[in-house]
């Protein structure tokens, strides 16, 4: 068993996380095969029913590390749920700390870390020579088990390894806008298993110039731009500006190239204008808006 301390909240930090595994000291010996057989299996995962009280949501196992693989003794493999391999250490006692991520049980977000000891003791082999140990394991195709690791069945053996998903860096599906949240799609790059985020917008820089404010002078016919910082590049996109009198005629256009982030000034013709616009256009594809449209009456 292994605590951590609850950061999400300060009057709830007496409250703590606990993992509770079925065992966790393993005696093992040189030249000997150990198979993997879900020596790590979690007993129990506790937490303080103030988490409820706080987020509202459960909590879940979402991933489980080795905190420092040097510690692991030679010619063991340490998997999510167990070990295998043939035993090379020198005789001794190896402690090893496995790393469990708490997870958020609906939208996967991580709450804590919870740490736990692993002992490892090495002794010799005894009788057993390591000459009679002749199965290496062969892994082929991996499955996703679900959102949190794939697997795959040795082909000499009925043996099953599990890892966690190897995550890329995540494509955006879905543009946030200040009115709306946009999706980033992550995909494990062994076993193609996807997983779907929300990207809000306050947590993403848009990769156009979005335009926050608009100012008019009629008396030197300028039409002042302020853009948002933006992630692309400048010489992508122009600004396109008309005014349209009351009966909705367009009487005057401007266009300009904007600045990567800062203010615009473009000089528009404002006679019999009532109303102007403003959008983004992409440089080489034309009148397509890339940003919705600023509208401001005169």
């Amino acid at each position: 068993m292994d605590t951590h301390k609850y950061d999400g909240r300060e009057d709830y930090v007496e409250e703590d996380d606990t993992v509770v595994l079925n065992q966790r000291s393993f005696t093992v010996y040189q030249g000997r095969y150990v198979p993997l057989n879900g020596q790590f299996n979690v007993n129990r995962l506790d937490c303080p029913s103030a988490h409820s009280t706080v987020l509202g949501r459960a909590h879940r196992i979402g991933r489980v590390e080795v905190v420092d693989s040097s510690d692991i003794p030679w010619g063991l493999t340490v998997l999510e749920d167990g070990f295998y391999g043939e035993v090379k250490a020198d005789p001794g006692v190896y402690k090893v700390t496995l790393r469990y991520t708490i997870v958020d049980a609906v939208t996967g977000q991580k709450h804590n870390d919870c740490d736990v000891d692993i002992t490892f003791t090495v002794l010799t082999g005894g009788s057993a020579p390591s000459g009679e140990i002749v199965h290496e394991h062969i892994f082929g195709d991996w499955t996703s088990d679900g959102l949190s690791t794939h697997s795959s069945r040795c082909a000499g053996c009925d043996e099953t390894a599990r890892f966690p998903h190897d995550w890329d860096e995540g494509i955006v599906t879905k543009t946030p806008t200040k009115n709306s949240d946009g999706t980033m799609v992550y995909t494990c790059a062994t076993c193609g298993q996807t997983r779907t985020e929300t990207l809000e917008y306050g947590d993403y820089m848009p990769p156009f110039p979005e335009v926050s404010e608009v100012t008019v002078s009629e008396a030197d016919n300028t039409v002042t731009i302020d853009l948002e910082e933006y992630s692309g590049y400048a010489e992508d996109v122009k600004l396109f500006v008309a005014a349209y009198d009351t009966a909705g005629r367009c009487v005057a256009t401007a266009m300009a190239s904007p600045d990567k982030i800062g203010e615009v000034t473009v000089s528009l013709s404002l006679a019999r204008a009532v109303k102007i616009s403003v959008f983004v256009i992409d440089s080489d594809s034309g009148m397509i808006p890339l940003t919705p449209l600023y509208t401001l009456d005169l």
